[in-house]
């Protein structure tokens, strides 16, 4: 290659499937988590990096704003838009004040996301459906 990496250089390395016990380590090892999904159940990959501490930057999708806040314990941009997110990646990259709060508020945000609270909530839900205190919304598809 003429004035860039050795042919042999690479950006991305593909590691097939990673053990569970494995991920922690690697998600330690980004500068930060680039999440930009374009729809979105719930973001478990970024649930992930936030408990180990990576600064997320993800777009701005409404499953994403039930559990993160932008420049709190995330930074959010337009989805489809690669400027800002771009900017937004070198920001939590470059900027140690707003890397350091984001890991922090990423970590406490995670902190209050467990399997456990979600099965407590889910159960809870489904008691109060059996109760007849909530009735599930009817499908019309």
């Amino acid at each position: 290659m003429e004035g860039g990496a050795p042919d042999d250089a690479t950006d991305v390395l593909l590691l097939g499937r990673v053990p569970d016990a494995d991920m922690p380590a690697l998600y330690r090892a980004a500068d930060a988590l680039a999440f930009p999904s374009t729809r979105e159940g719930f973001g478990l990959v970024v649930l992930e990096a936030l408990a180990s501490g990576v600064p997320a930057v993800v777009a701005d999708l409404p499953a994403l704003r039930e559990y993160l806040t932008d420049a709190r314990d995330c930074l959010m941009v337009p989805p489809g838009d690669s400027a800002p997110l771009s900017d937004a990646i070198v920001r939590a990259v470059r900027d140690a004040e707003l890397r350091d709060a984001l890991r922090v508020a990423g970590r406490e945000t995670a902190r209050h996301l467990t399997w456990e609270r979600s099965a407590r909530e889910h159960e809870g839900i489904y008691r109060a459906v059996l109760a007849g205190r909530i009735v599930p919304p009817i499908a019309t598809e």
